[in-house]
């Protein structure tokens, strides 16, 4: 998907444009399953669509049934377990994960597991991160339980997440229109080239391109200061926002420096996404924008 910034200047409009994405490249698929054998039709459908889908984009002589691994949850002290055999899955066979979440959420408690006890949200906040720290910033996390978009809420508002990609509902779902809606999204992901622009989704989708804010208001100050005043933005309130490993005055003086240069948006994409080809590409968007702004004026 192209997608763009458009900034008022005078009676024109100056255009930021770059590609988002919604899923990060995929080589496996680990399910985390948390319903029991009377609820299991809704994965085993689910996984009997994807390796359709998985096989009609290979050649006829080849079938492919062990892209997906599915893990039953039985307990809360499992989830440690499973993330050492996804970590060494990763690090033995260079796997790019897709986790996969099916269960019943509470939005207090977490995800229920089949002993009745609960892995709190935060908990699985430190297992995406021990995964993502192995994948060097690609992880896809669909959380398909009620509440399981509660998880977000526990993020900064700014910063590098613990995923790359992360669908969930806010919240109750019955397990139908769930089905309905993850049978879209793997048809989008495995078909349509990971593009669910056009997808009618339950779901709410979470990225580390809700961090493009403060790159769009990092443009508006170096581009647009009059139209970034009237809003509102300044350079103290963005500095606020994005963490420099380095003394206050040493911050305060780059800030001074790069707001008429890439470098500040730069600084703010280095600060807040990992280090992939999406925040590469990223940047070299922003190295363009520069480049055809200054050729504009």
């Amino acid at each position: 998907m192209i997608a763009s910034f458009y900034f008022l200047k005078e009676k024109a409009l100056s255009k930021f444009t770059f590609r988002k994405s919604f899923c990060s490249p995929v080589s496996k698929i680990y399910i985390l399953n948390f319903l029991d054998e009377s609820e299991r039709g809704v994965l085993r459908r689910l996984e009997d669509d994807m390796v359709q889908l998985v096989n009609s984009k290979i050649s006829e002589q080849q079938t492919n049934n062990s892209f997906c691994t599915v893990f039953n949850v039985e307990a809360s002290t499992q989830l440690e377990q499973f993330c050492r055999e996804i970590i060494s899955d990763i690090e033995s066979n260079h796997e790019l994960p897709l986790i996969h979440i099916q269960g019943h959420g509470s939005k207090e408690l977490g995800v229920a597991c089949l002993d009745e006890s609960y892995i709190p949200w935060k908990q699985l906040l430190i297992f995406f991160e021990k995964i993502i720290h192995k994948t060097n910033g690609e992880l896809t996390i669909i959380a398909a339980t009620c509440h399981s978009y509660q998880l977000t809420k526990l993020i900064d508002n700014y910063g590098k997440r613990p995923y790359s990609f992360y669908y969930g509902y806010e919240k109750e779902i019955g397990l139908g229109l769930m089905e309905k809606d993850l049978s879209s999204l793997y048809k989008d992901f495995l078909v349509c080239d990971a593009d669910i622009t056009n997808s009618d989704l339950d779901m709410k989708f979470s990225s580390e391109y809700d961090n493009l804010d403060l790159v769009h208001a990092a443009l508006k100050l170096v581009q647009h200061p009059e139209l970034a005043r009237k809003e509102g933005l300044s350079k103290r309130s963005l500095r606020s926002k994005v963490n420099i490993d380095v003394p206050a005055s040493i911050s305060r003086k780059f800030f001074n420096q790069a707001i008429s240069s890439p470098d500040l948006p730069i600084l703010i994409i280095n600060s807040n996404f990992h280090d992939t080809d999406r925040k590469r590409e990223l940047i070299d968007n922003v190295k363009n924008y520069f480049s055809l702004y200054s050729m504009g004026n």
